[in-house]
């Protein structure tokens, strides 16, 4: 999907593209297992074998003329990479500081891939894992586009419609070279 923006006013621009909520489950229907597009709640009678919530995001922001912070908040989305430093001042050879959270709290212990333009799409740049509060530090060796990326695999809470909850998001930022 291709799409133009005008920014008009000084300031940093967040801009996002969510994949809707999807629910996906593996059923068992005379002895075999398949596979439907419901939540388990959509299937009373059905021996569920399991069941899963899937969302993803992907984010990035722009600068026009002026840095400004107010979009750089957490959301409280189900996963979200929160940059600490500015997205749009991210230098080689310099720290930019992220922090993971899901709906509003800091995840310890959550890797952060991330890759090149230069890469062929499977080749991982750099891997960083978050600490106690969520945050880990990024060094990029090289100018360019990069694409951070978190996945959070885990039981579905109280959930009437999944077992498994699987969220993935992605930042594109863009490295300059140092000042």
């Amino acid at each position: 999907t291709v799409g133009e923006i005008k920014l008009r006013e000084p300031g940093t621009y967040r801009i996002e593209t969510d994949h809707p909520v999807q629910y996906v489950a593996e059923i068992e229907v005379d002895g075999k297992k398949r596979w439907v597009g419901k939540s388990k709640d959509q299937l009373s009678g059905k021996k569920i074998i399991q069941s899963t919530h899937r969302w993803s995001q992907t984010t990035t922001f722009i600068t026009v003329k002026k840095y400004t912070k107010r979009v750089l908040e957490p959301t409280g989305a189900f996963l979200e990479i929160v940059p600490v430093t500015h997205p749009n001042k991210i230098f080689v050879g310099k720290p930019f500081v992220v922090r993971v959270m899901s709906r509003g709290q800091s995840v310890s212990d959550q890797k952060v891939h991330v890759y090149s333009e230069m890469d062929s799409g499977h080749d991982v740049t750099l891997v960083a894992v978050t600490n106690a509060d969520g945050e880990c530090e990024l060094t990029f060796p090289s100018p360019g586009m990069y694409l951070l990326t978190a996945n959070l695999r885990q039981d579905a809470k109280d959930s009437a419609r999944a077992n498994i909850d699987v969220f993935n998001v992605s930042m594109l930022v863009e490295v300059r070279k140092k000042k």
